[in-house]
């Protein structure tokens, strides 16, 4: 998925550290996460987070902070229980 450049990038609270496998991700924006999901090698994982994945969705149309706000904690409640957050 491509964002135009003219288009302003909805930033999380804090930027997302993940480690998957042997790789470091960086998460710094909801369309970067929903990139990140859309990936075909995080299927697995996708599966595991749709919640998330619908409420950046929804963000991303509504351009909402809530929205947002609540995709994030989602998000990072989601990547806790897989043991995917990076400190």
């Amino acid at each position: 998925m491509h964002i135009a450049q003219s288009q302003t990038q909805l930033r999380f609270p804090a930027p997302v550290r993940l480690r998957v496998g042997d790789r470091f991700v960086f998460l710094p924006t909801v369309e970067r996460a929903i990139e990140w999901l859309g990936t075909p090698g995080n299927d697995a994982v996708r599966g595991r987070l749709q919640e998330p994945l619908e409420l950046f969705l929804a963000a991303q149309d509504s351009r909402s902070p809530s929205a947002v706000i609540a995709g994030y904690h989602a998000f990072m409640n989601g990547i806790i229980r897989e043991r995917l957050v990076f400190q």
